[in-house]
């Protein structure tokens, strides 16, 4: 649902019943709804029908990436957080044939030693490639990718989006751009 301020997004729990709603605001600030519980992002009437026709599932972080694949017509799922959702997404991932691929996308989101706090830069090395506190959606997409093999027993894939863009947003963003000026 869409109002001048923002949007507000049903989370729900693996069978599709709503657990939670999150809101976010025109100015990109972020706040689920107290009373909630942290969920996933789906249709819960045609992810699997197209999980099933091109024979992928793609698991990407949030509400507005979800959307972007949704608007392009592919199966998503999307989860709460970078590395949250794995149980939720083991239980409704399940029934997805063997035959079609999952996927977790994710985020080039990778920050700078210099950005770091203090206590954080003690520790952590310049030539670490992708960790919890300097690139959390490439650390959330192998760790869910990884949690989610052992707990469906089936390989699971993680990628980044195309074209070097930071996530599934921006790459359809600037695909929009790019036909604009043609």
């Amino acid at each position: 649902w869409t109002h001048r301020r923002g949007w507000t997004v049903p989370e729900r729990d693996a069978t599709g019943k709503v657990i939670g709603i999150n809101d976010r605001r025109a100015n990109g600030a972020k706040k689920r709804r107290a009373g909630g519980a942290m969920g996933l992002t789906f249709d819960p009437q045609s992810w699997m029908t197209s999980a099933t026709e091109p024979g992928f599932v793609f698991l990407v972080e949030g509400a507005s990436d979800t959307a972007a694949m949704m608007s392009m017509g592919l199966s998503v799922v999307g989860r709460p957080s970078n590395t949250g959702g794995v149980e939720l997404l083991a239980k409704l991932l399940r029934s997805v044939p063997k035959e079609s691929r999952i996927v977790v996308v994710g985020e080039r989101d990778r920050k700078p030693n210099e950005s770091l706090s203090p206590s954080v830069r003690k520790w952590h090395k310049p030539t670490c490639q992708g960790c919890s506190q300097c690139w959390p959606g490439k650390f959330g997409a192998i760790t869910t990718a990884t949690q989610l093999a052992t707990l469906l027993e089936r390989p699971i894939a993680w990628v980044f989006p195309p074209d070097d863009a930071k996530d599934t947003r921006a790459w359809l963003n600037s695909q929009a751009a790019e036909r604009g000026s043609e």
